[in-house]
């Protein structure tokens, strides 16, 4: 009469009633399947949600930081053209080329859910024109001999000569 391997000492079967399925002594009762508790994951907070404000024609460098994010993403409005968010890092960086108003709003999205942070403003520098009726902002394009760019106007502050007008 054989039990399987798990009954190996010669006095068990005897004494084990017949109903007993053959696995059943390495799971000696009481068997508790094994419990995990939940994992809460915390949502993504902004630890840097300011961006300096960029200069038209001007090399721009910044960026938001969250915590437990995974990725970012403009999910409002648009950045000032010319400039790109990197969705891994949240870095914005770019060259302004307009000196339009701007409004945005960046998600941060992680396990635990997103946070959003929002953005508006007018960048810095550009030139000033009379259109007939007011002053209004634009860019200053120059030919460097194969294309059109747009170049930064400095302004003389008084001590030293500084991107904007």
């Amino acid at each position: 009469m054989g039990y399987g391997p798990f009954f190996a000492p010669p006095f068990f079967p005897p004494f084990f009633p017949p109903f007993f399925p053959p696995f059943f002594p390495p799971f000696f009762p009481p068997f508790f399947p094994p419990f995990f508790p939940p994992v809460f994951t915390p949502a993504p907070v902004f630890t840097d949600a300011t961006l300096a404000v960029p200069t038209v024609g001007v090399a721009y460098s910044d960026a938001v930081a969250a915590s437990n994010t995974t990725s970012y993403s403009v999910i409002s409005g648009a950045l000032p053209t010319g400039l790109t968010l990197n969705t891994s890092t949240g870095a914005v960086t770019g060259t302004c080329t307009s000196a339009a108003a701007y409004s945005f709003t960046i998600r941060a999205t992680g396990a635990g859910g997103p946070a959003d942070a929002s953005f508006s403003g007018s960048p810095t520098g550009g030139v000033r024109v009379y259109n007939g009726t007011t002053w209004v902002r634009t860019v200053l394009y120059v030919y460097n001999g194969s294309s059109w760019v747009v170049e930064p106007v400095y302004v003389y502050n008084g001590s030293s000569w500084v991107p904007g007008a």
